[in-house]
């Protein structure tokens, strides 16, 4: 696997940290796309959170997570002065400039939305439209800033309940008729994107519309 060399410049906020870093040479990526930082025993996958004109430099964010073996990884790695990162992954993009945009990010999820509609804001695209779901506040940061890069509509929903009442579940069927005809990029845990995905579907959304890093990497058996 290839390894490209990124000095950190800059850590900021908490729980959920800002990471921006310098890269050493030549990197490439798409908005949507994540990347590993690599070293240890274990890679950890990271949504990349800046768009691709940023370059070289790329942010990430990041929360670590008690208890959890790559968050004690990444924790240990961060310790130092540069990361090393594989080359970007994955097959979700930002979708075409010339169509709209739905994305559902849940929690930390949002990484990727930052990629995406900085990248479709930089490149005069359609209206991008952004649902972020949290479970709770200190799960939601940055929104001012993600706001800029907003030209539809930016919803937060903040309600820690699992069940179809939860206030972000709610909103989206509510407006879902909307977005028929979006794109759509779903971002979060396998659990949340297989919830919105079965909410979609019920709506009529075509499968070929919605894309996720989920269903590559924890596809329903």
């Amino acid at each position: 696997m290839s390894v490209t060399v990124a000095d950190i410049l800059h850590r900021s906020g908490h729980p959920v940290q800002r990471i921006t870093l310098r890269i050493q040479g030549d990197y490439h990526f798409s908005a949507g796309q994540y990347l590993s930082v690599v070293g240890g025993d274990i890679d950890v996958p990271m949504s990349i959170a800046s768009a691709p004109h940023r370059l070289p430099e790329l942010e990430l964010h990041y929360r670590s997570t008690p208890d959890a073996p790559e968050a004690a990884a990444m924790d240990a790695l961060l310790q130092g002065n540069q990361l090393q990162l594989s080359a970007a992954q994955g097959t979700v993009d930002a979708g075409p400039t010339e169509q709209p945009l739905l994305i559902v990010a849940g929690g930390s999820g949002a990484a990727q939305a930052f990629s995406c509609a900085e990248h479709r804001s930089h490149a005069g695209a359609a209206p991008t439209t952004i649902l972020w779901c949290a479970d709770h506040s200190d799960d939601v940061y940055d929104v001012e800033r993600l706001s800029k890069y907003v030209d539809g509509r930016l919803q937060v929903c903040v309600d820690n309940q699992r069940t179809p009442q939860n206030e972000g579940l709610r909103w989206l069927r509510e407006h879902c008729s909307e977005y028929l005809h979006h794109n759509v990029v779903l971002c979060g845990s396998p659990g949340f994107v297989y919830t919105v995905t079965d909410l979609l579907s019920a709506h009529d959304f075509a499968a070929a519309r919605l894309r996720s890093d989920v269903y590559e990497y924890a596809p329903r058996t």
